[in-house]
This record gives C-alpha cells, structure tokens and sequence, in this order.
C-alpha cells in the first residue's frame, strides 16, 4: 500500500508539470481567457489531462473524506478495498459494453459517483466489523460512523428514487445499471447501520468485567446476514432479467449473482450446523467435573479466563477430544465454525467417535458381566440352571491350569451339569490355551486360528443351542 501511495504521488507530480506546460503553451498562443479555456477543453491532449486532474481531485478528495470519518485505515482495510474496486471497475467496463451505444460525459460521472461511494460502503462495513472484536468504542467513533452511513443512505436514496422515476418513464436503458448498484449500496448502507446499533446496544449490556448480558447478538448479526445477502440477490436476479429481456446475456452480472447465491447457501449451512452445534452444546457436551478442573489448570482459550469453577450461568463444557471452554465462549466458536477452538477437529467427528467409545465400553461392559456369571477357573465349575428341554443341559466351561497334552497345549474342561444334579466331565480340543477367557479367545480369532476354534467348537458340540451359547458367550 505504501508503494501504491508513491505512484499516486508519482502520477500527482507528473499531472501538475503536464497541466502546467498545457496552460502556460496555451496562454503563449492565445490572449484571451475564453479562448484559452476553450482551445483547453477542445484539444485531445488537453482532455486527457484536465481529466486526469478530475481524478486526482475526487482521489484526495476522497482521502480527506476518509480521515474525517474513519483516521487511518489499516492494511487489511486498503487491501480489500483495493481489491473490491479493481473488480467494480472491471464489472463497469463490461457494462459499458452492453450500453455503449448510450455512453455519454454524463453516464462517466455517474459511473465515477458510483463507484466513489462504493469505496465508503465497503469501508464502513469493514469498520463495523473491526469494531465488534474490540472491547470497548468511544462516542466520537460511534458519532463519525453513524454521521458516514447517514450521508451514504441520503445519497443512495437520491439517485435511487431518480434513477427509478426515469426507469418508470423511459424503460430499460444505461441508468437501469446504476439503478441496481444504488439497491445494492442501499441494502449494504442499511446492514451496516443496524449491525452498529447491535454493537452500541451490545456495549451498553457489558458489566465491569467485560461481559455482555445480550448473549443472542451473534445469532442476530448472523439472521442480519442472511437477510442482507437474500436481497442482494434478488436485486442481482431481478435485473440480470431485465436487461437480458433487451441487451442480452449481462456479463458484468454474472460474478455478482455466483457470489451473493454462494454466500446465501453458505450462510444457510452455517445456520443449519449451529443450529445442530447449539442442540448438541447443551445435549451431548458434558460439564467439567472439579476433578478435570484441577487436572486441567488452564484458561481458556477463547476468553483468555481462569476456568476453575463451574457457574449455572456460564457452565464448562467438556469436548470429546478432551478440551475444555466456557459454554457462551464455545457457543460463540460454534456460531462461525463447528470445529474445536483448540485441535480444530470436526465436532462431527468428534461427536461420532465419542459414541463409538460409548457402545464399545457399554458392549464390553455387558460381555464381562455375561461372562462372569458362566466361567470360573482354577477347575471350579458354575452353578447349574435348568433347562424347559428334559434332555438338554446347561454347559460351563471349566479352564484348568494343569491339564496338557502332546501338543504342548492345555485342555478345557467342559462341565455339563444335568437334571438329576450330577455333573459330567469331558475334555475339548487341546490346542486351547490354559488360561483362557473371552478376550483371548476374541484375539485367537483375530490373530488367525481358526482350526483352533473349529476344534473346540466341534468337541463341545452337544446340540447347536449350547454351542451358540458358548460362542455368544466368548464374543
């Protein structure tokens, strides 16, 4: 931006020496004022330069304007600003095209009057948004923005009731283009001013640590948004209509349309994910016990506070990837991003492995407690429970620790209990381990013995109910 300042000095310097060599060559010539100033406005050369001047004046005039309201703009300021007007004069330049059987002096200084109240417009929103990060605004700051957007609502009002008086009268023509963009500037000059109102009334809410009471601004700035960004489409839609209706396809609308209907389908995601995000906050996220408090001894990382207590008011909620924030600070994260502050993972994500734990830890848990009821090591058998079937018995397996055979492995010794209280001893496939349980045998099965398994599940193969309820068992 410096280096841009340079040439606009650059380019400053080198208009005055031509303007000056221009007027003091004309005045050699002619006597008279009149005549000089007429051979000045007449001759090719000496337009290009007088307008060049004109540019320059509306330039600094500009930047003085700018001072008065806003001081010095930040770098991130004047490169959106940069930026935005690189593209509006390019989008003006294509519409020239469309309309260029009607350009005239009078249709350049409107397009010049347009595009300098664009930059205002873009300013004062990237203001008001620097603003609401900041903790506290003074009156004077409040006072300059709010006497810059009246000034830009009264112009945009102007030259939008005219320009729609001469479209109502002479139909579709030069000044239908610069109809839209005063809507458009309307619409954004409106936005902005009650995006302000929302930040003084934010402000006035605050307490002496800095909190704010109103804890639904975001959720209103956000359904301003959407708002602002519906009507500019249905300004853009309405009239690429129209001017296709007559000129043609509308080049220079095209950009604008992808962009306002991509920041509509955006802004509506967004509300859907916090709307989910919101529900899930208060349902599924977990508040910090005083133990993780103390474990954690940490701020967070969004308000930069001490979390050591939990209050009713602003609770501390735990994360599935394990960090922890205050709940209107995470609220806040979740109304932009539905991702942790901290790891930056997906709460998604983070929400879909947290249940897979859940059921993991809940089947496991039910698995243990129905496997304990049935085995018993050291050689103890279970208790016996009758069965509906008279010739039916209940199976308890019994793993000793002594028994061996030629294969170097254990036996397991399978008690079957029957209905006359005896009990009958046989012995399984020795391929077994000793020291088997439901958890070695899963990992037999995945480390790739499946001979192993057959074998026992044939030897104990008494009926298929009781091999089922073996293998339900071990699982």
């Amino acid at each position: 931006m410096a280096s841009s300042f340079m040439d606009l000095k650059t380019i400053t310097a080198l208009s005055i020496f031509l303007t000056t060599i221009l007027i003091a060559h004309t005045a050699n010539q002619y006597s008279q004022f009149y005549l000089i100033v007429v051979n000045l406005i007449s001759s090719k050369l000496g337009k290009i330069i007088l307008i060049t001047d004109l540019i320059l004046l509306i330039i600094y005039f500009g930047m003085g304007l700018v001072k008065i309201f806003f001081g010095s703009l930040r770098i991130y300021e004047q490169e959106i600003v940069w930026e935005k007007g690189y593209f509006a004069l390019i989008e003006t330049c294509l519409a020239m095209t469309i309309f260029r059987e009607e350009l005239s002096t009078r249709m350049l200084a409107m397009m010049m009057t347009s595009l300098f109240l664009k930059i205002f417009h873009w300013i004062c929103e990237l203001r008001v948004k620097h603003l609401e990060s900041l903790p506290q605004t003074s009156n004077s700051t409040f006072a300059r923005i709010y006497s810059c957007l009246l000034l830009l609502l009264s112009c945009d009002a102007y030259f939008a009731s005219t320009l729609t008086m001469h479209y109502l009268k002479e139909g579709v023509t030069l000044r239908v283009l610069f109809l839209s963009d005063f809507l458009i500037l309307s619409i954004i000059a409106l936005c902005v001013s009650v995006r302000l109102c929302f930040h003084a009334y934010n402000l006035s809410k605050q307490d002496a640590e800095g909190n704010s009471e109103w804890e639904s601004r975001d959720v209103s700035v956000f359904y301003l948004e959407i708002t602002s960004e519906l009507l500019q489409s249905m300004v853009y839609l309405s009239f690429f209509l129209v001017i296709m209706s007559k000129y043609g396809l509308p080049f220079h609308l095209l950009r604008n349309i992808y962009i306002t209907i991509g920041n509509v389908r955006k802004k509506i995601t967004d509300l859907i994910n916090y709307r989910r995000a919101a529900y899930t906050l208060d349902q599924k996220f977990e508040n910090a016990t005083q133990s993780q408090l103390d474990e954690y001894d940490g701020v967070c990382v969004v308000c930069r506070e001490d979390m050591i207590t939990n209050t009713p008011q602003n609770p501390i909620k735990v994360l599935p990837c394990g960090h922890l924030f205050h709940s209107k600070c995470l609220r806040g994260c979740l109304e932009r991003s539905q991702e942790c502050p901290t790891c930056r993972r997906p709460i998604d994500v983070l929400l879909k492995e947290q249940e897979e734990r859940r059921s993991t830890s809940t089947t496991t848990t039910r698995t243990s407690s129905g496997h304990g009821n049935s085995v018993n090591t050291s050689g103890s058998s279970s208790s016996n429970s009758s069965s509906s079937n008279s010739h039916s018995s209940t199976i308890t397996p019994s793993i000793p620790t002594t028994t061996s055979s030629g294969h170097g492995g254990a036996g397991i010794n399978i008690m079957t209990g029957n209905l006359d209280g005896t009990t009958t001893s046989m012995m399984t496939s020795p391929f077994l381990p000793s020291c088997l349980n439901h958890q070695e045998l899963l990992n037999l099965m995945m480390s790739g013995y499946p001979s192993t398994i057959d074998n026992a599940t044939s030897s104990l193969a008494i009926n298929n109910e009781q091999v089922q309820q073996i293998m339900m068992t071990c699982m």
